[in-house]
């Protein structure tokens, strides 16, 4: 599941005029014994009008308090200091998780073009985990756009290991759930999205690991917005068969190479993770070719029942239902550049062209990058078609049918298309 995050910020920062420099925000956050001592320094011309994420004011203790969740203060257009305690609130064992957005106070509006600059200093004995971007001139400091600080990336507090995994680092509270289970996990899906995408799709990213009660993987979610990150909940008692089931990381990960679309089009996001997350555990071996199509002829045919794929907003649209979009635009695209392009292509043109998390594209500009880079309009017929409920030339079930796959029977490698789907599921 991607994150959506509100859009109050965003607006502001885009509408508001801008400056002859863009401004920076700068912020200090020193941890002591559960709280947060924060420093926050606006330069001339902030807005008279600062805020924090709903419903945290409560947890400002001391220093200047807001009222609810703002604060008044005309001095800010001049350029001013802000300091207060936040008291973070009791969290899980080992690991407390926390986004910024909940702990720093912003201006209501910004210039557009406006950073922010975050700094903490932690004691030895607490770390703190993040999905934002380093700064690279100073350690444990993170620089990010203005606009993307309310809904950007994970974080947490907490006595973490971390083991790093090419651009991504893993991180897990110390003492809960053993490295030896977790690394290898981690490492098949970052190395099997890596390699779907051509390389990893974020310049970095964090992984943060919540232990919970059970003995499987729980809800995860990918949040971008000056960096990536995905939390997920992982049972205290899992074991490697358990994790071996597992396909909410991979889900996630996969969010982090696609743009942020609008909301109707929510099922172009979240089904392209429901489409490629199979494919990828069964190229990594973790999943038999059988259980792939077996899975895929179950509930793609059901994914479009609901009607218009821009209007329906059922959960099954949501899911399955751009999971047929981008299953049909996998199979055509092979069919008529006669193998030499798929679905993976689009995916690695549209992030080298910087489409992933940290960007919103329309879907037409989606469309434009996948046409192009595989030179069929595949995407630009199905858009036409299945975005508003009219027949495609070709439907789910005679796809499958054409690749051999028929619910409840053996895969038929005599079937015209037996090549194609064995090549979707081709090991890496």
């Amino acid at each position: 599941m991607r994150y959506l995050a509100a859009l109050t910020l965003v607006a502001a920062c885009a509408h508001a005029p801008p400056a002859s420099a863009a401004p920076r925000w700068d912020y200090e956050v020193v941890y002591e014994a559960g709280k947060l001592h924060v420093t926050a320094r606006f330069p001339p011309g902030t807005s008279r009008t600062l805020e924090i994420e709903e419903g945290s004011g409560q947890y400002v203790v001391s220093g200047t308090k807001p009222s609810g969740d703002r604060w008044l203060l005309p001095e800010c257009e001049r350029g001013c200091t802000l300091r207060y305690d936040f008291d973070l609130p009791k969290g899980a064992r080992g690991a407390y998780p926390s986004t910024p957005d909940e702990w720093l106070a912003r201006p209501s509006e910004c210039p557009a073009g406006t950073t922010y600059r975050l700094t903490m200093v932690m004691p030895k004995t607490m770390g703190f985990v993040t999905g934002l971007s380093r700064s690279s001139s100073t350690a444990n400091t993170y620089e990010a756009p203005a606009a993307d600080l309310v809904g950007g990336p994970y974080s947490a507090f907490g006595d973490f290991e971390t083991h790093t995994i090419g651009k991504v680092t893993l991180a897990y509270p110390r003492s809960s759930i053993p490295a030896s289970l977790l690394v290898p996990w981690a490492e098949r899906a970052v190395k099997g999205v890596a390699t779907y995408f051509g390389s990893f799709p974020v310049p970095n990213a964090t992984i943060i690991v919540l232990p919970s009660d059970g003995d499987e993987v729980g809800f995860g979610s990918a949040r971008g917005g000056g960096g990536a990150a995905v939390q997920l909940k992982v049972g205290r008692a899992i074991d490697r068969a358990g994790l071996d089931k597992d396909w909410v990381l991979v889900h996630e990960l996969i969010h982090l190479g696609f743009p942020n679309l609008p909301r109707p089009q929510a099922w172009l996001e979240e089904g392209l993770s429901t489409y490629v997350e199979p494919v990828i555990r069964a190229r990594v071996g973790i999943r038999t070719e059988q259980q792939l199509w077996t899975e895929f002829v179950e509930n793609l045919p059901g994914g479009l029942s609901d009607g218009a794929l821009n209007t329906s907003g059922s959960w099954a649209s949501t899911y399955w239902g751009g999971a047929a979009f981008y299953f049909l635009a996998d199979v055509m695209i092979r069919d008529r550049s006669g193998g030499k392009k798929s679905l993976a292509d689009v995916l690695q043109a549209i992030v080298a062209d910087g489409g992933n998390i940290n960007e919103t594209w329309s879907p037409q500009l989606v469309i434009q990058f996948a046409d192009r880079a595989t030179g069929v309009p595949v995407f630009a017929e199905l858009w036409a078609t299945l975005a508003e409920r009219h027949k495609p030339k070709l439907t789910v079930e005679e796809a499958l049918a054409k690749l051999g796959v028929k619910k409840g029977k053996a895969l038929d490698d005599t079937a015209p298309w037996a090549v194609m789907r064995k090549s979707i599921a081709a090991p890496f």
